[in-house]
């Protein structure tokens, strides 16, 4: 009879003895040798798991078995550890008058008890990988409570560090910024002043000439994961990607034990300018023309795009972009130094309207709320507060349920609760003196100056004040222009 062997290890199995593919390959050919059998071949799947069939290996030896012929195991989950799986081979199998065997393991497929047997021995295999997935889980999810890293490759912008053992003897690392720490944070200084993905990609890949952490070029799809993720800004995360997201329910983002590269008032203000940025065309969200972004037309709504005729000396002037698109609007030409100049006229009246401190502190602190900054110091130390809290209620639990001992329970909570401590000892001190009216104050100053602003600001720097404070700007064939202030000013 004509045999094929099929191995496999995952990287859990190649530290177990006797899992070994060298162990396995011997026992395999003393066992089909005291059967009389003969060894086509040995199909060997190195460090992959049995959860599925998507093995190369596995698939080569399903392609080349035959009628008559014997796949020989070492045992049954290293074949497979998923019921439907291994009842979909045996039939098929069963069909085409192939045999199966393990070496270690009494199965006989030509009774229905020893079809049941064998079913029955998949499904605990199944239960057992599925348990294990569980407790994997659990436990990394108490880590990215406690503020820890779990481990895979290191962020752009820090580098893994061997931080002792854990348990199982395997070995614990943290994050520590790297030597491109001060990339990242001039990446998320260029992208809340207005640069575009596109633009910061050449920047990395021509200008840094840096590689991505895979050894490749960069793509506008991973500096974008680079903007949005809260390790940067010294947070643990857990279950928040590019797919799901903060608002996941299932999301863990706490205080992390790593030191931050990026500012936490620079991060949270890149998340502002990206969900400014996500309602608008691709292109139009960053740049260097005025109105691309806000501008709108005045006749269909559409967006205004920016258009240069370099016949005459780079004359510059917008264009609908249903114009441009679908010939479904008639404006095809508004020039652009006209209506940005219209466009200017009604930022300083906005500014007149402010003159009156009263006024323009209103105002401050009703955009304030809007952008969602209007925070005291004290809010970000009860959040701290209620982090500590919570990794403290998980080790209560454990405790309850009896997983730890006490003695355990006072190591795992001992550093909460001295944060606890520390965290309420700056509530107390930032109580006392605290408000809100230092950053209105600020923001009010600021807007009394604008028009010294505007005067003295480049390009990217006037699109970015553009887009803070007005939402939409309305262009007409006949120049006129009617401007929509993202925040309405009170006539009180």
């Amino acid at each position: 009879m004509i045999a094929r062997c099929y191995l496999r290890v995952s990287t859990e199995d190649q530290a177990k003895e006797g899992y070994s593919l060298g162990a396995q390959r011997d026992r395999l050919a003393a066992f089909a040798t005291s059967q009389g059998w003969k060894v086509a071949d040995y199909y060997v799947d190195d460090g992959v798991s049995a959860k599925d069939m998507k093995r190369p290996a596995l698939k080569k030896m399903l392609a080349e078995i035959q009628r008559g012929e014997v796949v020989l195991v070492y045992k049954l989950d290293r074949l497979t550890r998923n019921v439907a799986d291994l009842d979909h081979m045996l039939r098929k199998w069963e069909a085409d008058g192939v045999l199966f065997r393990s070496c270690t393991e009494d199965f006989n497929t030509t009774t229905a008890a020893g079809r049941l047997f064998i079913r029955l021995v998949a499904d605990l295999a199944q239960w057992e990988r599925e348990n294990l997935a569980e407790r994997t889980r659990m436990g990394m999810v108490k880590r990215a409570q406690e503020g820890e890293w779990n481990g895979g490759p290191a962020p752009f912008g820090y580098e893994a560090v061997v931080d002792g053992q854990r348990g199982g003897g395997k070995v614990r690392r943290k994050l520590v910024p790297s030597e491109h720490a001060p990339i990242v944070r001039e990446l998320y200084e260029r992208y809340v002043a207005g640069q575009g993905m596109r633009q910061l990609t050449l920047w990395l890949n021509r200008e840094k000439g840096i590689r991505s952490p895979r050894g490749g070029a960069f793509t506008d799809a991973s500096i974008s994961g680079i903007l949005k993720n809260p390790v940067y800004a010294g947070y643990a995360a857990w279950a928040w990607g590019v797919k799901n997201g903060p608002k996941d329910p299932d999301a863990i983002v706490v205080e992390g034990k790593h030191e931050a590269i990026v500012p936490r008032e620079l991060w949270e203000q890149a998340q502002r300018v990206r969900e400014n940025r996500v309602a608008l065309p691709p292109r139009h969200a960053t740049g260097v023309h005025l109105l691309t972004g806000i501008g709108r037309c005045g006749l269909c709504g559409g967006y205004l795009k920016m258009n240069t005729d370099q016949r005459r000396k780079g004359y510059r002037f917008y264009r609908c972009g249903n114009y441009v698109a679908s010939g479904t609007c008639t404006v095809s030409s508004i020039p652009a130094d006209e209506v940005e100049s219209r466009f200017a006229e009604a930022v300083r009246s906005l500014v007149e309207e402010l003159a009156d401190a009263e006024r323009a502190a209103a105002y401050a602190a009703t955009f304030l709320h809007e952008e969602g900054q209007e925070k005291t110091p004290t809010e970000d130390l009860r959040r701290q507060m209620g982090q500590a809290r919570q990794a403290i209620a998980v080790w209560d639990v454990a405790l309850e349920q009896g997983q730890i001992a006490f003695p355990v329970w006072q190591d795992k909570t001992a550093p909460h609760y001295a944060r606890l401590r520390d965290l309420e000892a700056q509530m107390k001190a930032a109580e006392e003196s605290a408000h809100v009216g230092t950053a209105l104050e600020a923001v009010a100053d600021g807007l009394r100056n604008f028009d010294a602003i505007w005067g003295a600001a480049t390009p990217e720097e006037r699109k970015t004040l553009a887009m803070s404070f007005f939402r939409e700007v309305r262009v007409y064939p006949d120049r006129r222009v009617e401007v929509f202030p993202r925040i309405t000013i009170s006539a009180g």
